[in-house]
């Protein structure tokens, strides 16, 4: 079966008591329409779209690389580009793993995975490009001390103020567990510094902030098997070195969702999940939409669930409005 993704755009001006309505419902493919396309992060042009995400190749269906691909705003194609390799996978990361920097070009943070012996093992990849997105740079990332021992993979990223990047994923320790991670990369590519936190579980830094202290809040979540599963989204905030201010566990006692976290223009930081109510199965979990919104000290100004509680309910980004 032939899989697309699909990119729904619907402006509308009011001026004058005209109106004007430009629609396109479109199925767009990276690479070859006969292998699967998916899409996590999309970037506003002033003259039209870019769209990110992963494919195959017609030559090995499962084989994974990043697209990219330009649209107008009538929904025209431009041009569409692929990045990976025949030795190595390229994947995506979180929604909204794309970003644009303050110079006009872009950042894509994902992973990279490579095989030792019988071995499969990932690596942190950056790509930026320019301001055409044409590719200024490609960077992998992991400990190559302990080779294929740690697999390290890069969910998301956010601009600090001096213009670097800071980035979350996770390390996992073959047959053992694993641990949130962030980086601070600067504007070439070159790691500033490192942080590890403690765990013992299966925990994955899943998004991250920058503060308005100049620090960093850090959405992770923790997952611990039983019965019934248990998962939690874990906060930390850190300094601006990346050392640990404050711990916040916004999960209850079952199988809660990964959160996303931002900053608010006024400083505060909003941090999206899901929230479990119950459980029908050791691994189905009945959930909420949660909204929290926390200041830089930890304390909680208001919580707040939505919606139904419904089965494989989740939530996978947000955005500040004004």
């Amino acid at each position: 079966m032939n899989r697309f993704f699909f990119l729904l755009i619907i402006s509308q001006l009011c001026l004058m008591q005209s109106f004007s309505q430009d629609y396109f419902n479109l199925r767009l493919s990276f690479y070859h329409p006969s292998v699967w396309n998916t899409s996590n992060s999309i970037v506003l042009q002033n003259d039209g779209y870019v769209i990110i995400g992963s494919t195959g190749a017609p030559e090995n269906f499962y084989w994974h690389r990043i697209g990219v691909i330009k649209v107008d705003n009538q929904g025209n194609e431009q041009w569409v580009n692929t990045y990976g390799s025949d030795t190595e996978e390229y994947y995506g990361g979180y929604p909204g793993s794309t970003k644009v920097l303050h110079n006009q070009e872009y950042l894509f943070c994902g992973s990279k995975g490579c095989f030792f012996d019988d071995l499969f093992y990932h690596r942190g990849l950056l790509i930026k490009f320019d301001t055409n997105w044409g590719v200024t740079w490609i960077k992998d990332y992991g400990d190559n001390s302990i080779a294929a021992d740690t697999s390290i993979t890069f969910f998301q990223f956010d601009i600090c103020h001096d213009n670097s990047f800071i980035v979350t994923g996770f390390e996992y320790y073959f047959g053992s567990f694993s641990k949130p991670i962030i980086k601070k990369i600067d504007n070439e590519g070159n790691v500033q510094w490192t942080k590890r936190f403690s765990s013992n579980l299966i925990h994955e830094g899943r998004s991250v902030a920058t503060t308005s202290d100049s620090g960093f809040v850090i959405g992770t979540y923790r997952y611990t098997p039983g019965q019934p599963y248990t998962a939690d989204p874990i906060i930390y905030k850190t300094d601006s070195l990346g050392n640990i201010e404050w711990t916040k566990n916004l999960g209850g006692p079952y199988m809660d969702y990964y959160p996303t976290v931002k900053v608010a223009p006024d400083g505060r930081i909003i941090v999206a999940t899901c929230y479990a109510d119950s459980m029908a199965a050791p691994d189905i979990a009945y959930r909420r939409i949660n909204l929290v919104n926390v200041d830089n000290n930890g304390n909680i100004l208001w919580n707040r669930k939505y919606c139904n509680s419904t089965a494989y309910n989740y939530l996978s980004n947000i955005e500040i409005s004004s």
